[in-house]
């Protein structure tokens, strides 16, 4: 069973939320620490070895909340919708490789970041946890959850990665976006995050984010060099994770019905086109593929639902959070 629910006005939906669920934003310090994930895939060329995750920690009552970040993102650009939620929770997220702090080591493919996350499930003894996902972030839960069925009890995907079925049988052509103008005019090194900060927050994608969220994009998402600050996850990377979620071996759909949690997709009202970021990644009948899902669609967001309306995204987490607790 589904249920699919659009949202033309969000702006009133929003305020509906805030009315059934009150809270008071609370900033809390993460801890920090790295954790080792053997026999990964280190290289192209299918070496296997270590690679080191880097994981934000919030310690606090079950049940944990994992929540996994898009491409070209990283763990702390939910800072501010763990802001908003309960300030004893359990939260971790963390930076997938070729992200944030996390290991550089290729190959860059949704399916190798969907089998570092099972692995990390597997490592921390996950059960029973609140997943969260965000594009890339969205589709690699959901593989995680077919191969550990009681790591989650819930699954909110925002705007997850995964194109119409008919495009991953090859059956329907999707034009791909080229890459060759955003290497020409894409900047990646600036000599200081608040340099990087102004160069961000007036482009097109990033227009809406709040500019919080945008800080903490600049603030955790770089390395530092010898001339300044770079972007972890550099555009030769984002290129390989966009192509690879075209790949057949992410055309899941005859799994989906495999997973019996409720699940709970929202996404953008802007329909995918090639070049733009911003507009959908998401199959607009993914939910139909589910056993216990609904949709629900926002007219006037774009892809980046979470740095775009953190507020409205905890809400919906606490509302979660409400139903388990009304099953004990």
């Amino acid at each position: 069973m589904f249920c699919s629910l659009i949202l033309p006005n969000f702006r009133g939906t929003f305020k509906f939320i805030q009315r059934t669920i009150t809270s008071h934003a609370t900033v809390r310090t993460p801890e920090q620490h790295t954790i080792t994930l053997n026999n990964r895939p280190i290289n192209e060329s299918g070496l296997l070895g270590s690679i080191q995750l880097n994981v934000w920690e919030w310690p606090g009552k079950s049940p944990l909340i994992l929540i996994c970040h898009g491409t070209s993102n990283h763990g702390r650009c939910f800072d501010q919708i763990i802001a908003n939620l309960p300030s004893d929770q359990h939260i971790i997220t963390f930076d997938f490789r070729g992200h944030g702090y996390s290991s550089q080591s290729p190959p860059y493919t949704f399916r190798t970041i969907s089998d570092d996350l099972t692995e990390f499930i597997e490592v921390r003894g996950i059960k029973n946890a609140i997943g969260i996902g965000h594009s890339l972030g969205g589709t690699a839960l959901i593989l995680a959850t077919i191969l550990k069925p009681t790591a989650f009890s819930n699954l909110l995907l925002l705007e997850p990665a995964i194109f119409p079925k008919s495009v991953l049988d090859g059956k329907t052509p999707l034009q791909q976006t080229s890459f060759d103008n955003i290497k020409q005019r894409r900047i990646s090194t600036w000599r200081s995050i608040d340099e990087m900060y102004d160069f961000f927050k007036d482009k097109p994608i990033f227009r809406n984010w709040i500019p919080s969220t945008l800080r903490d994009y600049c603030t955790y998402g770089v390395l530092t060099g010898g001339s300044g600050v770079v972007l972890s996850c550099d555009v030769e990377t984002s290129q390989s994770f966009y192509v690879s979620a075209m790949d057949k071996e992410i055309n899941i759909y005859d799994k989906l019905c495999q997973i019996e949690i409720p699940v709970h997709i929202v996404r953008s009202g802007f329909s995918y086109k090639p070049g733009r970021w911003d507009t959908s990644f998401t199959s607009p009948d993914l939910v139909s593929y589910f056993k216990n899902a609904q949709d629900t669609k926002l007219e006037n967001m774009s892809h980046f639902i979470p740095m775009e309306a953190p507020s409205l995204v905890a809400d919906l987490i606490k509302q979660i959070l409400i139903k388990q607790k009304c099953k004990l």
